[in-house]
């Protein structure tokens, strides 16, 4: 669901929606957002392959309204 949590320890990404890859291959894989220091912090999003999620944990926080 758009806005849960993926947690791997030291690194959490926000998901956003399920996706085919974007650059043309057939492989399935979800949009993120995800934030990064390279120089200086910014938010990003970006489309990963289900593989990399291996070491992620979801998680998702109920009656938060």
């Amino acid at each position: 669901m758009t806005g849960d949590i993926l947690n791997k320890q030291g690194h959490v990404v926000l998901f956003d929606r399920v996706a085919v890859d974007p650059a043309g291959s057939a492989e399935q894989g979800i949009f993120v957002w995800e934030a990064r220091q390279a120089g200086y912090d910014r938010v990003i999003h970006a489309w990963w392959p289900w593989s990399r999620f291996a070491l992620y944990r979801p998680l998702r926080y109920r009656r938060v309204c």
